[in-house]
């Protein structure tokens, strides 16, 4: 099983002169690991992990992070499950690492966070069905409920669906 790591320790890790040894690896899509991720770290989204084991078998030991560890485990486990032996998940993801106020890089700046995505567009249906469920019609209220419905989902497996539709828009494409 791999190690999980805190993010300090990860921070002291990175700090320290890789070369073939260790890679650090952001399994989060391009469109999030452009917006802001940890120095020096490659991206390689974890659904394309298979793909690319070939280039990680180079190094001695690999460090893995995602936003919040959800992904992050499950890209350890492929590595783990094709004989990574060094294999460390950072605790609590970029959303850990930021809260350690550790530093991050922005690689693109017109980009919106996802998770600010997401927020900004379940206040506004949020907003919008409740205006529109007293002017409009009753049923208008129903919305915000099964929002709360996809935010318990989301909150309990780690699985936004919301997420997954944002991802795809084009303003959330990476630009070649």
């Amino acid at each position: 099983m791999a190690q999980k790591i805190i993010a300090q320790d990860f921070y002291k890790i990175l700090k320290e002169n890789f070369e073939h040894e260790r890679v650090c690896v952001d399994v989060r899509t391009e469109a999030e690991h452009d917006s802001e991720c940890i120095a020096n770290s490659m991206n390689i989204p974890v659904d394309q992990l298979r793909s690319h084991l070939d280039i990680l078998r180079s190094f001695e030991s690999v460090y893995v992070y995602c936003a919040s560890g959800n992904r992050s485990a499950m890209a350890c486990e492929i590595l783990e499950n094709n004989g990574f032996k060094k294999v460390y998940d950072l605790q609590d993801g970029l959303n850990g690492w930021k809260l350690e106020k550790l530093p991050t890089i922005c690689k693109e700046k017109n980009r919106l966070p996802l998770m600010q995505q997401v927020l900004i567009v379940v206040g506004a249906i949020v907003f919008g069905s409740i205006i529109l469920g007293y002017t409009v019609y009753e049923l208008f209220f129903i919305l915000p409920l099964l929002l709360s419905i996809g935010l318990l989902y989301a909150g309990f497996s780690g699985n936004c669906l919301l997420t997954k539709v944002l991802i795809r828009m084009p303003w959330n494409q990476h630009k070649k």
